[in-house]
């Protein structure tokens, strides 16, 4: 999975001052954190999943209101998994970046949680 696509990705991530991050898949989560060092919406080992449930393993809530929930800015879509205009994204996110089939999304207005 870390192709070299995924791999300037995370080297635009690591740049970028924003800490929190979301991704779609979230099989993509473990690799995004460990190689940006940043925080990813995932987890919750040994916390329970009742944490995540709008989010995993169904999202069940509009992404905009997910990410806003947990004070998250950026989103990694894999368009082998989803079309980004499947989300139905409100017009608040602009794509920052492409690097085959991954795009990464901005959602503007939104601000990261102190956490």
């Amino acid at each position: 999975m870390v192709d070299q696509d995924f791999q300037e990705t995370v080297a635009f991530l690591k740049a970028d001052p924003r800490e929190r991050i979301a991704s779609i898949p979230c099989h993509s989560c473990d690799p995004l954190a460990y190689l940006t060092g940043k925080r990813v919406l995932w987890g919750s080992h040994s916390a329970g999943y009742e944490k995540l449930e709008s989010w995993f393993p169904v999202i069940r809530q509009r992404v905009p209101d997910v990410l806003d929930a947990y004070g998250v800015s950026l989103l990694l879509i894999d368009r082998q998994y989803v079309n980004p205009d499947d989300l139905r994204l409100d017009g608040d996110f602009r794509q920052i970046l492409e690097r085959g089939r991954f795009v990464l999304m901005e959602r503007s207005g939104s601000r990261e949680l102190a956490r």
